[in-house]
């Protein structure tokens, strides 16, 4: 929850929620001491998520942020997010984030991804991720395997030639995260 005033040093708190909006999906309560409808109004359409006015009770902002919390944790509760490292996982939506930043990746990227994500640091056989990502066992198709990992790997890592997310298991298959042993 961000308690955002509109009246900052050096830029208004307008201009901070659109800074904010843009990088963030958390709850805002803007406050001011301008009770006027139009800063009100301009606050909510700039993505704020309510107002109040200065000066307030600390009953009445207790109670607000109570209502913003129980709103935000209801829009969460059912997504369903995989986090390692700088990459972050919406399964809900299908959205891959690395350091905040939206990652594009095929329908089967993401779901290669996504089961080794669920699997952190374990080292995951071939023959398993096609079984559990293709659906069978076309282990002679172990190329179209490779080129979903480089694929993942120049999208994903710092730096592609030294994979430190998705590593090979020389082998074996690969382990996503954990130590490069």
């Amino acid at each position: 929850l961000l308690l955002l005033d509109v009246m900052l040093p050096g830029m208004d708190g307008y201009e901070a929620l659109q800074e904010i909006r843009l990088k963030q999906k958390l709850p805002v309560l803007m406050m001011s001491a301008r009770t006027d409808d139009q800063s009100k109004i301009l606050g909510l359409e700039l993505g704020a998520d309510d107002y109040i006015d200065k000066p307030f009770s600390v009953e009445v902002l207790g109670f607000k942020i109570k209502a913003l919390m129980r709103r935000a944790y209801d829009m969460t509760e059912d997504r369903q997010l995989l986090t390692y490292g700088g990459i972050t996982m919406d399964v809900t939506t299908r959205s891959v984030y690395k350091d905040g930043e939206v990652v594009s990746i095929t329908g089967k990227e993401f779901d290669l991804l996504e089961y080794m994500m669920r699997h952190p640091e374990q080292v995951i056989r071939k023959e398993k991720l096609f079984d559990e990502v293709w659906g069978f066992d076309c282990f002679s198709e172990q190329g179209s395997l490779n080129v979903h990992v480089r694929w993942l790997r120049e999208k994903l890592e710092d730096d592609p030639k030294k994979p430190a997310l998705i590593q090979t298991v020389w082998g074996v298959g690969y382990k996503f995260g954990g130590t490069n042993e």
